[in-house]
């Protein structure tokens, strides 16, 4: 959208260049979230003159923020999902193709909970397990019609046919580890009175994690490896994800709750 004038608290703009002009308030534009297609500077310009309280200007605010970690969320696991039946050597020891990626979502999880509270927290794992169950849904159909070149049909189903089937396990893990990592994560948070970010964060990926390995693993290697092999398959990869995330996850989740807090109760 383009912005063409501001009298006190009435804007003119354009959908489109040349376009018809239209007219709404400032505060109209922001409640209904019509701001966010304007360009930067435009919206700096519409909420300085909004007569919004500090109030609504924040609501915005966390709204826009809840949006961007939901995605960041949800984009971490549908990237490292599709990779996870590769294996990759990781300082000298085997782990899934996406292991560098999927840590993240615990810490994007873990700032939601922070930030917003538990409820929030259920309803991102409950949008990300309907996502995973519609792609897996939908890849699964996909698959099940005919493909005009042959040769091409056939690696086009080596590839993707084992994808609804792990889409539909991390849809499981979803609803069993990220749930279990967000009760334990606001149990403590209420225990420790909202002290102690790192101590929490360690504690429920220390859950979470092992749960979500342990599922994904041996419901998806179950027929492709013995059952000793599985395990310490799950115990490598639990291991690395604790290593990884005391180094990198955690310090994120600490840097993502600072900038947040200061960015909303400045």
């Amino acid at each position: 959208m383009i912005l063409e004038k501001i009298t006190n608290n009435n804007i003119s703009y354009r959908v489109k260049k040349g376009g018809h002009i239209f007219r709404d308030s400032a505060d109209s534009l922001v409640r209904n979230h019509l701001i966010d297609f304007f360009s930067a500077h435009d919206r700096h310009t519409i909420l300085v003159s909004c007569s919004l309280s500090p109030l609504d200007l924040n609501r915005y605010k966390e709204f826009t923020i809840f949006i961007v970690l939901l995605t960041l969320f949800v984009s971490s696991l549908l990237i490292a999902i599709p990779l996870s039946p590769n294996t990759i050597s990781v300082f000298s020891g085997l782990q899934p193709g996406g292991i560098l990626i999927f840590p993240l979502s615990f810490a994007f999880l873990d700032t939601i909970n922070e930030i917003f509270g538990r409820k929030h927290a259920r309803n991102t794992v409950l949008i990300c397990a309907c996502a995973l169950l519609l792609a897996a849904g939908g890849i699964w159909l996909s698959l099940q019609l005919p493909g005009e070149n042959p040769e091409q049909t056939k690696h086009y189903q080596a590839t993707f046919s084992p994808l609804p089937w792990l889409f539909f396990i991390n849809f499981i893990c979803l609803l069993t580890a990220d749930n279990a990592n967000n009760y334990i994560y606001s149990r403590f948070k209420e225990l420790c009175n909202g002290h102690y970010l790192v101590f929490r964060c360690l504690v429920s990926t220390l859950i979470g994690q092992f749960l979500y390995s342990l599922i994904w693993i041996l419901m998806f290697f179950t027929t492709r490896m013995p059952l000793g092999d599985m395990l310490h398959y799950v115990l490598s990869n639990y291991l690395f994800k604790v290593v990884y995330s005391l180094l990198v996850c955690i310090p994120i989740t600490f840097i993502l709750v600072s900038g947040i807090r200061r960015e909303l109760f400045k």
